[in-house]
């Protein structure tokens, strides 16, 4: 949570899956984050349907995704919605039809070229 604030980003979904935003863990650990930035929480089908209304495209992070990174990448208008979950402890796969985007790693890139 504490990166979606640093990152500005507009809003928090949590999935039924996810830890209880509330538990005062994630409070303690989050500094506090979860009161200074939207959310809500529901299932991936209401996701989708949220995505759809706003048209945003809910993309997931790949290695062989969109380099979001380089000069080329044109980000869509209206935004996007990030989809990111914990690679070992997940039930479940996104889904297959997400965007694909490669975020690169501040640490092996050089600004420098």
């Amino acid at each position: 949570l504490r990166t979606a604030v640093a990152f500005q980003w507009q809003a928090v979904y949590f999935l039924p899956n996810c830890m209880d935003p509330f538990d005062s863990r994630c409070i303690r650990s989050s500094q506090g984050a979860l009161f200074d930035i939207p959310h809500c929480k529901g299932s991936m089908e209401d996701l989708q349907k949220l995505c759809n209304r706003r048209r945003l495209p809910l993309c997931v992070s790949h290695p062989q995704g969109m380099d979001i990174g380089s000069a080329s990448y044109n980000p869509p208008g209206e935004g996007m919605a990030l989809l990111l979950r914990e690679e070992y402890t997940a039930p479940w796969a996104p889904p297959k039809w997400a965007v694909k985007i490669k975020v690169p790693d501040p640490w092996l890139h050089d600004p420098r070229g």
